[in-house]
């Protein structure tokens, strides 16, 4: 059997970064979810005061400091639910935003400071329960803005469908996740942002500029931009503005 898990974008921060103009159409993608399926989501037991911000923690530490918060997990939903709960670091999406990593990725940054104190909780129906974590920052972090986050999906066990032998199958796993961002010592203002390198190919029969743009500074960026491609005569082939939002 073979897995695939649907990964969030959060509009925070980056380190290279493939951007692809495309000249076609864009689909409209939709979800439809049925009345009696499971329901669930997860916010900061402590949110911030600020409104545009309370969705996520936003944590200040030193290096080698270890803090202590907490997630909501409810169940708004008719039916009782059994959810695991993992960290995950945080990766530039092509295109800008943030893709959160899956439950089987490697953890490298925020993903592997953070210990849950349950891996697995059960919540009643129109309930919700508080889970307590830790994040441990090592000693050896320099002085920067780092992002990851708390995932928490249904927690089916060894239930999945298994398919016949020589079939191909896909399970698909929804999730809901909230970011963690954790600003470490002192941190320089000073956003840096290069692009680092361009391509132009045909991808799906599509004329396609690819552009490799490089987060080095210590901080989250969101920038803006035009791209401007000129062929041999100097005539105009593409332009297209760009917004940003890269991690480190």
């Amino acid at each position: 059997m073979r897995k695939s898990e649907r990964k969030e974008r959060h509009n925070l921060r980056g380190g290279i970064l493939p951007i692809m103009l495309l000249l076609g159409l864009l689909a409209s993608l939709s979800m439809v979810q049925a009345a009696d399926e499971p329901q669930f989501g997860i916010r900061p037991a402590n949110p911030s005061a600020d409104a545009a911000t309370s969705g996520y923690f936003t944590l200040k530490a030193q290096a080698g400091d270890t803090l202590k918060d907490a997630v909501i997990v409810a169940n708004p939903g008719t039916v009782p639910i059994k959810v695991a709960l993992y960290p995950v670091d945080a990766t530039s999406g092509q295109g800008g935003g943030a893709i959160y990593m899956g439950s089987t990725d490697p953890r490298k940054g925020v993903g592997a400071w953070i210990t849950m104190d349950k891996a697995v909780v059960d919540v009643a129906p129109q309930k919700q329960e508080t889970v307590p974590f830790t994040i441990t920052v090592p000693k050896e972090t320099r002085a920067s803005q780092y992002l990851g986050g708390i995932a928490i999906q249904l927690d089916r066990g060894t239930s999945a469908a298994t398919q016949e032998a020589g079939s191909f199958g896909v399970t698909t796993v929804t999730r809901a996740l909230t970011a963690v961002l954790v600003n470490v010592g002192e941190i320089a203002a000073t956003p840096s942002l290069h692009i680092i390198g361009a391509q132009v190919a045909d991808v799906d029969g599509l004329p396609t500029l690819t552009l490799s743009v490089q987060n080095d500074g210590a901080t989250l960026v969101k920038s803006h931009g035009d791209v401007t491609m000129t062929d041999a005569a100097g005539k105009t082939v593409l332009s297209s503005q760009l917004t940003l939002a890269l991690t480190q």
